[in-house]
């Protein structure tokens, strides 16, 4: 995976093997630290973004 891409809470599942319940809340936790940015890309879906260096 490119750590520069965005990558759906499915895709980071899949690639962990994780549940994406886990993965969400995780990645839901590292947004409101603002490690990583969350973009909704609709009512249940999001995408998730590292910001440049």
């Amino acid at each position: 995976m490119d750590p520069a891409e965005p990558y759906t809470t499915g895709e980071l599942a899949d690639a962990l093997g994780w549940p994406q319940r886990s993965v969400y809340q995780a990645l839901d936790d590292l947004a409101d630290d603002g490690e990583i940015r969350k973009k909704k890309t609709g009512p249940r879906q999001a995408i998730w973004i590292r910001p440049g260096e």
